[in-house]
């Protein structure tokens, strides 16, 4: 009799032990996914304005080679151009020998 009492007993107690080992299972598990979700939360957050920067940078370094070919198309253009000067420069007279005789008669070259 004690015997069967204490077999009773020893099922009552493991199936108290399974029910709260159930019981802390469900919570652990209901807190990773409330962690998780709060992990992806932050994630996107964080995600989304990394990707609004690397956005930005790729725009600003797309407007910068842009001009950058424009200004390449532009030399080309006016490559084997000749161009007038578009003032005229300080001029400090004629040369040195232009206003002077040849040291030797004209026709003495031959």
């Amino acid at each position: 009799m004690e015997l069967q009492r204490d077999i009773a007993a020893n099922a009552v107690m493991s199936q108290q032990i399974l029910a709260k080992q159930a019981e802390c299972c469900c919570e652990v598990k209901q807190q990773i996914a409330a962690l998780n979700l709060e992990n992806e939360k932050r994630f996107a957050n964080l995600s989304s304005k990394m990707d609004q920067q690397e956005i930005q940078r790729l725009r600003d370094q797309l407007a910068q080679q842009s001009q950058n070919i424009q200004d390449l198309k532009s030399d080309m253009r006016m490559q084997g151009v000749f161009r007038m000067p578009q003032s005229y420069t300080f001029n400090a007279g004629p040369g040195p020998f232009a206003a002077q005789p040849l040291p030797f008669p004209a026709g003495a070259i031959a």
